[in-house]
């Protein structure tokens, strides 16, 4: 209630009147913690890799399988977004797809594990 509040006075003072149709309205506000549950997802995967200096291809696969396999249970839980979503695991898809006919995993998946195997005793 206390960013309703502060959104309102926000709209409310002159310089934002002009803007004032855009605020959020109460059925607005209440949608927006189920929307942040829904963002989370990605924004994690996202975060994940901006957290690296140099991501691997060998971890983006793996980190981009778990974003969609996270994100495909939330059209059941969160049916008013399941549009939104589906259409972005649409895109996602395609873009895995793309990316597996791509010679580029493999080639990077093989010298990832020829490079491990070479410093460890188990392969």
């Amino acid at each position: 209630m206390h960013s309703e509040t502060g959104s309102r006075h926000f709209f409310l003072a002159a310089p934002h009147r002009d803007i004032a149709d855009k605020q959020l309205d109460d059925m607005d506000w209440q949608i927006l913690p189920d929307m942040e549950v829904v963002l989370e997802i990605p924004h994690s995967a996202q975060q994940c890799m901006l957290g690296k200096s140099f991501p691997l291809l060998s971890c983006a696969v793996p980190l981009f399988e778990t974003f969609m396999t996270q994100w495909e249970p939330l059209t059941m839980n969160k049916p008013c977004f399941a549009p939104y979503i589906e259409i972005s695991l649409w895109h996602a898809r395609s873009y895995y797809q793309h990316m597996e006919e791509s010679n580029a995993y493999v080639i990077v998946m093989h010298k990832f594990l020829t490079k491990t195997c070479m410093h460890s005793e188990t392969c």
